[in-house]
This record gives C-alpha cells, sequence and structure tokens, in this order.
C-alpha cells in the first residue's frame, strides 16, 4: 500500500441469478497489516549526524518527517499544522560548516504566510503562495551557525496546504570521523561473512571488500545499507570461495 491513510473495503456482490450455495455469503477473518515506523527528522533531511529540534507556538505542532510530498522520492520534513498568528520552526546547530544547501517549497496565502529561512536569527530567505520545488544555496561564516526554517501566518485566511516543506539538506564541512564503525567481520561455519555497523541510526552507508591490499585495495562495493544503530548486519555471500577477504565502509 501507499504511504499515508488507505480505505480498505471488502465487498460481497450478487448479480440477478439465484442463490448458489448454501450459505451465500463470503467471510473475512484474521486481517492483518504491518505499519513502517515513523522516520526521523535526520533521516527526512538526509543529514546523518546532525541533531535537530522542533517547536511552535503554544498548542501547536513542530515539524515532522513524512512520505508524502518530498523532493528525493524518499522522505522530507514538514510544517506541523498552526492557526492564524502562529509559528512553528525547525532547526539545527551545526560546527564546521562553510555553506549549506537545501529544497523547500510552500503552499500557503501569498504575501500573507511565510516560509523562511534563518542563519544566526537574520532571515536569509522567505517564500509564500504555491511555490513548487526550489534549491537554495548559503555560504556560512567559520563559526558555530543556528540554521532555523519557520512557517509563519498572520491573521488572515487559510490558503493551500497551509504548510511548508525542507529536504536534502545538505552541509560541506570537514568530518573528523564517520558516524558509524564497522567492527570485526565473523566468518559463519558456511563460509560467508557476517559484518557489524554500528553507530547512529540513519546514516547511508557503503560497504566495500578487496581480496589484495598489496595492489592498491581493488577495492568493490558490496552493498549499500542505511544504519539502523547498533548492530547492523551484512552478510558476504561471496566470501564462501575466498579465504581472505578486507572491508571498509565509506560515505555513499
Amino acid at each position: 500500500m501507499p504511504a499515508g491513510t488507505n480505505v480498505l473495503k471488502w465487498r460481497y456482490v450478487k448479480d440477478s441469478s439465484l442463490t448458489g450455495g448454501t450459505l451465500d455469503y463470503g467471510q473475512v477473518d484474521r486481517v492483518s497489516y504491518v505499519t513502517s515506523p515513523t522516520p526521523r527528522l535526520q533521516q527526512a533531511l538526509n543529514t546523518c549526524g546532525v541533531a535537530w529540534s522542533s517547536a511552535g507556538s503554544l498548542y501547536t505542532n513542530g515539524w515532522f518527517a513524512q512520505t508524502n510530498v518530498t523532493h528525493d522520492g524518499n522522505f522530507a520534513a514538514q510544517s506541523g499544522t498552526i492557526w492564524h498568528n502562529q509559528t512553528n520552526w525547525l532547526q539545527a546547530t551545526v560546527t564546521g560548516a562553510t555553506n549549506v544547501s537545501f529544497w523547500w517549497k510552500v503552499s500557503s496565502q501569498t504575501n500573507a504566510d511565510f516560509l523562511q529561512f534563518y542563519t544566526n536569527g537574520v532571515l536569509a530567505k522567505r517564500i509564500s503562495g504555491e511555490a513548487n520545488w526550489q534549491s537554495n544555496y548559503f555560504k556560512l561564516p567559520a563559526k558555530t551557525n543556528v540554521l532555523t526554517w519557520l512557517y509563519v501566518k498572520d491573521a488572515g485566511t487559510i490558503a493551500g496546504s497551509d504548510c511548508g516543506w525542507v529536504d536534502q539538506v545538505t552541509l560541506s564541512r570537514t568530518l573528523t570521523a564517520f558516524p558509524y564503525t564497522l567492527q570485526t567481520p565473523a566468518r559463519l561455519p558456511d563460509g560467508r561473512i557476517q559484518l557489524q555497523v554500528d553507530g547512529e541510526a540513519g546514516c547511508p552507508c557503503r560497504v566495500e571488500f578487496s581480496t589484495n591490499l598489496m595492489t592498491g585495495g581493488n577495492w568493490s562495493q558490496l552493498t549499500n545499507v542505511t544504519t539502523t544503530g547498533a548492530n547492523t548486519v551484512v552478510i558476504d555471500d561471496q566470501a564462501s570461495n575466498c579465504p581472505v577477504r578486507f572491508y571498509r565502509t565509506a560515505s555513499p
């Protein structure tokens, strides 16, 4: 089923012919469904290792991760429902970043309700009305920076979806360490190799392998995974016939 709210219906339909069978009805039993866990803002904004916070005016909702409206086809952050003269915000404090880029979109009352972006409390840009996905790029000073996205309503009417969306936030910076580590591989009884990636949940990670480090590595991709926190397990099914395998992780 697609993400979001779905309506399921079972119907028993008869034509104009005579009754067939002894009971003439259908039965349904043991209906079950599985819901996916709600994605985190970190995952929705493609920002592994960045701590996000969100809130709003009194009795209003903050921003949340969702899958219905996105730029990358996966997840995006959406501003929660607010009323007139209210606002809600999405915020991150980053260190070492030299610039920030992101995609955003808004559906609101034109020139009245705004999706805004601030750097260190200073308004950098705002949009309103029916604005489709737009790319943005801003340079940042060499210090710790506070990045804030606001959806702000005036006292007027409601128009459109009355919210804003942000997706694919990219921070250009020098990473001192990856937010995940590769633990010592273990060979299984059937010859396959089990790998374990530990670290922060929601981080994209590429696992690579090599059979000979003396020739410069010749690293090949084994798989791409998104970490789930501690104990993200990867199995190398091709290792059964290889006496030696080397592994490493990299950022996609």
